[in-house]
């Protein structure tokens, strides 16, 4: 028998503020890995980075209580 786990994806997108020069954002999405990793229910986490518009983001799989 299987276990099926119930969980939530949650995909944000987030334009990059006028102000924030594309590496910046890049460094401080770098400096949390260490915070995401220790955030209870948060399953999976993946770094969203678009080179063109510099709309950045991630996409957050949560354990389902």
């Amino acid at each position: 028998m299987s276990t099926i786990k119930n969980n939530v994806v949650v995909i944000v997108r987030i334009p990059v503020p006028k102000f924030a020069p594309k590496w910046l954002v890049r460094k401080k999405m770098k400096a949390t890995v260490d915070l995401y990793s220790s955030i209870d229910g948060l399953e999976f986490k993946l770094f969203t980075f678009e080179t063109e518009s510099g709309d950045f983001g991630g996409i957050y799989t949560w354990r389902d209580s």
